[in-house]
């Protein structure tokens, strides 16, 4: 993905911004036995040195690093896991962990993971321990996109499924829930990408949503499709596709949609019926159909404005937390550290 109008490419972090984060990662192989997804850069380590088995470090190894780690910086206030699926860990371990975790560490911590292995038995002892934020990818509402374009192997439904029952457990005690959404893919229609801004408006309203431009990494598929499709031209190293922040490819009333529900979602962070009520108006198939009159260079520059606002609002939170807000922050490009999700 690319910075686009959402948050960071790896935003499961403090809520509340980046000063006094601490990355984490408890398991040594994040390119184990997943789908071979064509936009991820994992795709390019299992490409390097095929399917190896997961290994995990155990929990007191984690907990010895960690508590070295936070004896040398006393600002730590959040620890964010870096591995691709925290729950492609048995319950066990889980368990451990989180006893572990509440009796040597007790900071609030985030984690990512993947509706294929989500678990409310996993989670729960997690939150009981401190656990205050999740970061899950679904990337598109379109099942043709995610089936033809990303390869992934997980349904639309399973992915709502999983993100209904986060949201719902946050809301008896604090959890944040971020999803990951790719967008201006050349490869989707119209119809994909109404698909998507279907899929958000039906998100509880705290869920924060990651906004993603596709991105091109040399060496995975999707960069050899477009090389091969005339999209883009071979990488020699001085063009960055995966570093742009403006609409190219889908330049659309229905992509500009989906940056302004991102935006509007976060200025009234509750449940609102007349937004609601607004945003189902705004894609209705009457609308649609007469914003194709519309330049789609309108829609790119109005997308841009609302990145703006976006950036001014990250940089203040900068300022305040000496660090990079977690949520709340431009576009991104890219698909994010974890893609496969």
């Amino acid at each position: 993905m690319d910075p686009g109008p959402g948050a960071g490419a790896h935003d499961q972090g403090h809520p509340e911004g980046a000063a006094g984060k601490l990355p984490l990662s408890h398991s040594r192989v994040l390119f184990h036995d997943l789908p071979r997804l064509p936009y991820c850069n994992n795709c390019r380590y299992l490409a390097l040195w095929g399917r190896v088995p997961i290994r995990l470090h155990s929990v007191a190894r984690v907990m010895e690093e960690l508590e070295q780690q936070l004896a040398h910086l006393g600002f730590i206030e959040f620890v964010a896991f870096g591995d691709d699926d925290f729950f492609v860990r048995p319950q066990e371990q889980v368990e451990e962990l989180a006893d572990a975790w509440r009796s040597r560490i007790g900071l609030p911590f985030g984690i990512a993971v993947s509706a294929r292995t989500y678990r409310r038995e996993k989670l729960l002892p997690l939150m009981d321990a401190g656990l205050r934020m999740v970061q899950m990818g679904v990337q598109s509402g379109s099942p043709r996109v995610l089936a033809s374009v990303f390869h992934r192997t997980l349904d639309v439904e399973r992915t709502r499924a999983a993100a209904r029952d986060i949201a719902a457990a946050g809301r008896r005690r604090p959890l944040d829930l971020a999803l990951d959404f790719i967008v201006d893919n050349p490869w989707e229609t119209r119809d994909d990408t109404w698909k998507t801004f279907r899929y958000i408006l039906e998100l509880p309203p705290r869920v924060v949503l990651n906004i993603f431009y596709l991105a091109y990494f040399p060496g995975t598929p999707l960069y050899d499709r477009a090389v091969a499709e005339g999209i883009i031209s071979p990488s020699g190293g001085a063009t960055r596709f995966w570093a742009r922040t403006r609409l190219q490819y889908q330049r659309t009333w229905e992509t500009f949609l989906i940056i302004l529900t991102r935006f509007l979602r976060l200025a009234v962070q509750r449940r609102s019926t007349a937004l609601h009520v607004f945003l189902l108006a705004c894609g209705s198939r009457p609308v649609r159909v007469a914003m194709r009159a519309v330049p789609g260079s309108v829609f790119s520059a109005a997308a841009g404005g609302l990145q703006q606002v976006l950036l001014a609002r990250a940089r203040r939170a900068e300022r305040r937390n000496l660090g990079p807000p977690a949520l709340g922050a431009p576009v991104s490009a890219g698909h994010g550290l974890h893609g496969q999700r």
